[in-house]
């Protein structure tokens, strides 16, 4: 990224919205330098590089136990075009988590925090009023 440029930078976040162009200009603007930021970062490169090792080292279990998930109240909240984490995924942890709802927000992709702030809201509102 470093040699691509800024624009290159801020064109990587376009697969985490489900329309980056829509959101405030003072949002896009923040994302354009925090993104050139990070690209800069070397605390942020040797993560990176820390996470993509994770990624392809061998951290399961030889005893053969099994995780024993806990029957608490869950909320899964996925962006409608989430092309980050497909919605495939919520619907995979649901079968593990028979006890969990999931809520999908129309209109945002992997990050609905920013995208549609008022709906996570209320979905959020909805999920603790309902316990």
């Amino acid at each position: 990224m470093r040699q691509l440029g800024q624009d290159a930078a801020f064109d990587s976040l376009r697969p985490y919205y489900a329309a980056l162009n829509a959101l405030p200009a003072s949002d896009l603007e923040f994302l354009r330098q925090r993104v050139w930021a990070r690209v800069w970062s070397d605390t942020q490169c040797t993560a990176f590089f820390a996470g993509l090792r994770s990624l392809f080292s061998d951290n399961s279990s030889s005893d053969g136990a099994t995780l024993e998930l806990p029957s608490v109240p869950t909320l899964l909240i996925w962006g409608e075009s989430d092309r980050i984490v497909p919605i495939s995924h919520a619907h995979a942890i649901l079968e593990q988590l028979p006890h969990a709802t999931l809520a999908v927000i129309a209109g945002s992709g992997h990050l609905p925090q920013q995208e549609r702030p008022l709906e996570l809201l209320r979905v959020l509102e909805n999920f603790f009023v309902s316990l």
